[in-house]
């Protein structure tokens, strides 16, 4: 029994291992950033209750950003590589979408005040948000 036990322990330990990630993420970014020369932010800021993502996103952006960042892409996004990294996997909710960072071909989308980040289908949670003044860099040099 005792072996049995450990056994089912064993395996449920292993498979929450295997989950990605808020790291596993971040690695993710942090080659797209590596591989890119540039990085568009799309922000909506919206009171009423909404469900954007893709293409109807970056058609309601209040603001978009385009920056250039040639071979320094990694370090200029550095706030958005560290806040993915704390981050932990979580189930998807739905809605209040507020910004749109795209790398390349991975699309980073952040809802619930920049503190949920969903990529490639799968979501992470940081409980510190995430904010535009974390992203000055993206502005000012």
């Amino acid at each position: 029994m005792k072996i049995f036990l450990a056994f089912i322990l064993l395996f449920i330990c292993c498979s929450a291992a295997s989950l990605p990630q808020g790291s596993d993420a971040a690695n993710e970014i942090k080659s797209a950033l590596a591989s890119n020369k540039h990085v568009r932010l799309y922000f909506v800021s919206r009171t009423e209750t909404y469900n954007w993502e893709g293409d109807k996103f970056k058609s309601e952006a209040g603001l978009i950003v385009y920056r250039g960042c040639g071979s320094n892409c990694a370090n200029l996004m550095g706030a958005v590589v560290k806040h993915l990294y704390a981050a932990k996997r979580v189930a998807c909710n739905v809605g209040q979408q507020s910004m749109l960072i795209e790398i390349g071909e991975k699309t980073l989308t952040y809802s619930y005040s920049s503190r949920m980040i969903k990529l490639d289908g799968i979501c992470y949670f940081n409980a510190n948000s995430l904010s535009k003044l974390d992203l000055k860099s993206v502005f000012f040099d």
